[in-house]
């Protein structure tokens, strides 16, 4: 299964069995885990008690970048974001991708249409 997350007890099982001298065939048949998965965990390091990567991304923009944002679309709602983009990079010379601003507005709770908030109450229509 591509993209799958194997648990730790299956991944030690694998290199277990790898050590032992069993087939790829074999263990593929015993722990329903692919011989491509197999050779993949076979071949990467260990981290700690996790076998699994850990992968984090620093964060580009920090609060008072998001402060910055927040400000920005309060003065004018309407703005796109390769406008607010161009902002941050005149204000802190961080040259970001217009997903990253979408990135970080959704994690603000902005939403696409016109800058609002999002909101768990559904809007009012009017006739």
């Amino acid at each position: 299964m591509r993209g799958h997350t194997w648990s730790n007890d299956i991944r030690e099982a694998v290199i277990r069995a790898s050590e032992l001298g069993v087939d790829h065939t074999i263990m593929e048949a015993i722990t329903g885990v692919s011989k491509r998965s197999i050779q993949r965990i076979i071949s990467e390091p260990k981290h700690g008690d996790d076998y699994r990567q850990r992968c984090h991304r620093k964060k580009v923009l920090d609060a008072e970048h998001c402060h910055f944002l927040r400000g920005c679309i309060e003065r004018n709602h309407s703005l796109y974001l390769d406008e607010l983009r161009v902002e941050v990079n005149e204000r802190f010379g961080l040259n970001i991708s217009t997903t990253t601003i979408w990135c970080i507005l959704d994690e603000m709770g902005y939403s696409r249409k016109k800058s609002r908030m999002k909101t768990s109450v559904p809007p009012t229509h009017s006739v």
